[in-house]
């Protein structure tokens, strides 16, 4: 009775009375507990236990501790939520991949889709002469399904002896002494002097255990392990498996990654590995689709030195089906850097790719509609409106809006089918429109035509000289004070011989008529300067003067309509 009453009786110590409603058992109490040496009592009892625990608290984890494997570990396996079984031997003494597949396929083999605890040491086993051996297996248990386990301490470099003040000998092993008050102070410390790089390890564990978080497909129990292309046997120094969400699923609404480890800690390792039509199908691969993929699982530095890592998309260009099943996927693994110093450009870690539909949309239908009925409005703001473009294979596109204002162009990304811009004094404003891949920006359908120029005034100003302000105005864009776009800034122009030409690019309204003009030093040209009457383009002016001098200009190049 006591043995059983073991567990209501924490749970009630840990502030989840007897009888608290389903709505608080998930917020109060213990979670769960593990059973040292489970296979020491009979199921019927483990029955009893569990049914009891979960009269309390009905999410409580049960994890049984089942070293000796075999038929006690499968027994525990109908009654415990996790399966702490011996994997930590097999897992210390593997050094390929032959290795460590072996270990989950014979798992898989045995419990089917039990949760097995992966654990490459414990609090009872001996620990690794270097701490990276740790994380290696780590970041490759990171991409299986199972419950990665850290041991305390093990991420800033617990090694297998001089890392706690007190061992004790255990079945001929010296373990860290938890029976009696123990301090990781010397672990610190080497911390402290980075012995062996530690001072790396935490932030390449945060990287595999942030990347196991956010993606589903690494928590998978579907998987797909990986050969150099063209070969039927694995690369013995490079861990490679496929995961995936949802066999078949689109990458765009179903998570699939390519996980990629190097087993070599002192050699940087690189394979080519295929991707052969059926694990292409898996994937949810489509023909006429692009792809590309980002390192979830990348190095950022001790703090957070290099936040852009893990979003850099690292195919150019992409990548479609056919390629990846033509070319395979290259990879390259760097060894553990020699100095602190080679971390920010070749840092070990895991490549945990996941993959984007990074396909270019369509285009927008129709044009780019304005709230402003006329050429002008006395207003500070104009919103530009245009129709939406439909979904694909689970993609909603953004709208990169480009504006070009008094002859300057900028651009915003949104993600609705509308945009107000704010005008600051008197602006010629003009808009065009492409819809973006939200996975990759750089990706986009054709730019609709600009939108006709309109004009933003302000209600006291002035725009057309007339001495009236524009708000009682008739006409305040009267067609001899139309404003002027700039082609050239403030700036020097050095003018020699007989026959200078400067060439400017400029934008304008279609239709109208537009005349160079200056501002500044050199008040008109030297020669003719013909009108023009074209849109955007550039214009080319020729500066002649009788002898050979030299002249500097300080000033403004700009149009002026003129008709």
């Amino acid at each position: 009775m006591y043995r059983w009453y073991y567990i209501p009786y924490w749970l009630e110590k840990t502030g989840l009375p007897a009888g608290a409603p389903a709505a608080e058992q998930t917020t109060k109490g213990i979670d769960g507990l593990r059973a040292d040496f489970g296979q020491g009592m009979p199921p019927q009892f483990w029955e009893y236990t569990v049914n009891v625990a979960r009269s309390h608290k009905w999410s409580f984890v049960f994890m049984t501790e089942s070293l000796d494997g075999g038929a006690v570990t499968y027994r525990s396996n109908r009654h415990f939520d996790i399966l702490n079984e011996n994997i930590v031997f097999p897992w210390q003494s593997a050094n390929n991949t032959t290795a460590h597949r072996a270990i989950f396929e014979s798992r898989r083999t045995a419990y089917g889709q039990g949760l097995v605890l992966l654990n490459n040491t414990s609090h009872d086993e001996a620990g690794y002469a270097d701490p990276w051996q740790a994380f290696i297996r780590y970041a490759v248990g990171g991409a299986i399904d199972g419950a990665p386990m850290v041991m305390y301490g093990q991420e800033i470099g617990t090694s297998n002896l001089g890392s706690f003040n007190h061992y004790e000998l255990n079945f001929g092993k010296q373990i860290p002494h938890f029976k009696r008050y123990n301090s990781m102070q010397p672990q610190w410390t080497a911390w402290e002097n980075n012995t062996f790089g530690v001072r790396n390890l935490m932030p390449a564990y945060s990287g595999v255990g942030l990347a196991r978080e956010f993606s589903p497909a690494l928590r998978s129990s579907h998987r797909w392990f990986l050969n150099p292309a063209g070969s039927n046997a694995p690369d013995e120094e490079i861990f490679a498996v496929a995961k995936y969400e949802t066999p078949g699923g689109t990458p765009s609404t179903s998570d699939a990654v390519l996980a990629f480890q190097n087993l070599d800690r002192s050699s940087a390792q690189a394979n080519t590995f295929g991707i052969p039509p059926n694990l292409a199908n898996q994937l949810g691969l489509k023909p006429g689709r692009t792809y590309n993929v980002r390192n979830i699982a990348a190095y950022l530095g001790p703090n957070n030195e290099y936040p852009g890592r893990r979003d850099a998309l690292l195919w150019p260009g992409g990548k479609t089906r056919a390629q990846l099943e033509n070319e395979g996927v290259f990879v390259s693994l760097n060894a553990i850097p020699s100095s602190n110093a080679a971390w920010s450009t070749a840092p070990f870690e895991p490549q945990y790719l996941k993959i984007y539909d990074t396909t270019a949309p369509s285009g927008i239908s129709g044009g780019v509609s304005f709230d402003i009925s006329g050429n002008f409005s006395i207003s500070s703001n104009a919103t530009f409106t245009w129709n939406a473009v439909p979904p694909s294979e689970g993609i909603t596109p953004l709208y990169r809006v480009t504006t070009t204002a008094n002859g300057v162009a900028s651009s915003q990304i949104v993600s609705t089918t509308s945009y107000t811009f704010e005008a600051v004094g008197d602006v010629a404003v003009s808009v065009s429109v492409e819809a973006v891949n939200p996975n990759d920006p750089s990706q986009a359908s054709s730019p609709t035509v600009p939108t006709p120029v309109k004009y933003l005034l302000t209600a006291d100003g002035d725009f057309d000289g007339d001495g009236q302000p524009n708000a009682a105005d008739a006409d305040p864009l009267a067609a001899s004070d139309l404003p002027r776009i700039a082609v050239a800034s403030v700036g020097t122009a050095l003018l020699e011989g007989n026959s200078t030409t400067v060439t400017h690019g400029f934008s304008a309204e279609p239709g109208k008529v537009f005349n160079l003009q200056f501002t500044g030093e050199l008040s008109q040209p030297w020669g003719t300067v013909p009108d023009v009457s074209t849109g955007n383009g550039s214009f080319s002016v020729d500066f002649s003067k009788p002898g050979d001098h030299r002249q500097d200009w300080n000033g403004s190049m700009f149009f002026r309509a003129v008709r």
